[in-house]
């Protein structure tokens, strides 16, 4: 785990963080709910 804290460290030396901040593609989620009665095949 030490070596591991020590690569972070020196690798936020030179990460500067710059890019396009995440938007997701639909702003709300639709959530389908399937009864009995449509599962009978």
């Amino acid at each position: 785990h030490t070596l591991r804290l020590h690569w972070v460290e020196w690798f936020l030396k030179f990460y500067s963080g710059t890019g396009v901040p995440y938007s997701p593609l639909a702003t709300s989620r639709t959530i389908t709910y399937v009864g009995k009665s449509q599962l009978s095949l």
